[in-house]
């Protein structure tokens, strides 16, 4: 599952909900480019997604909506090579896992729930100002991304996600245990709470590989960049 395209096509609002079509569309060509593929959603939203994977040319095996709970859902996030969805929880925690994303908002302008705008990984489309996020058809503004305005961010801008996953399966770890050990500490379950310590531990030993890492990447490229001035 790691690096593959997530494409989370479902919204809790029609009005947020970019059609089922045009994430086919940006699927498949995702799939054409070699990547894999896979659809996330609730249970609730299985058909969309089944549709859209369909539309796409993907197996049912990469239908992931309604297969996985919360945790196993920002597990599948968290290894993800890039996030493609609408404004949802999915965009949130694409966000705090620092995976690449391409966020599609519509009636709620993405100054007030997208990303920090600094974070150059998350990349958002927005074509309007403010609509009714309740209304029962998708927003104008929404409907006014194409599937060309997607693919020019994908095929072009996007970057590649070399750390993100392993800082995210990090991130996944902690919250893993740190359920475990809210659980443990309301059934007053000692090896609850022990099981939740180690899965923390052991999300911050990731981390902290990824942080390692990614210092020793950086000054690989500071080298690499001195090598080519002389």
């Amino acid at each position: 599952m790691a690096r593959a395209t997530v494409v989370h096509p479902g919204a809790a609002s029609a009005a947020r909900r970019w059609p089922a079509e045009r994430w086919a569309a940006v699927a498949r060509a995702e799939r054409v480019a070699g990547r894999r593929v896979v659809v996330t959603g609730s249970d609730a939203e299985r058909a969309l997604a089944e549709g859209v994977a369909r539309a796409a040319g993907l197996a049912p095996g990469d239908v992931l909506a309604g297969r996985t709970d919360l945790l196993e859902l920002a597990a599948v996030v968290a290894g993800a090579g890039r996030v493609l969805c609408g404004d949802t929880g999915v965009a949130h925690l694409a966000t705090a896992f620092g995976v690449p994303s391409v966020l599609l908002f519509g009636p709620t302008p993405p100054s007030e729930w997208g990303p920090p705008p600094e974070r150059g990984q998350h990349v958002v489309l927005h074509r309007g100002d403010r609509g009714d996020p309740h209304a029962d058809a998708p927003d104008p503004a929404l409907l006014a991304i194409t599937v060309a305005d997607v693919l020019a961010v994908t095929r072009d801008r996007f970057p590649y996600n070399p750390l993100g996953s392993r800082q995210g399966m990090g991130i996944t770890d902690k919250i893993t245990g740190r359920v475990k050990k809210a659980a443990g500490d309301l059934t007053d379950d000692a090896s609850m709470r022990q099981q939740g310590r180690k899965e923390e531990r052991k999300g911050e030993a990731k981390e902290q590989q990824a942080r390692a890492e990614e210092r020793a990447d950086a000054k690989a490229d500071e080298v690499r960049n001195l090598e080519r001035q002389t």
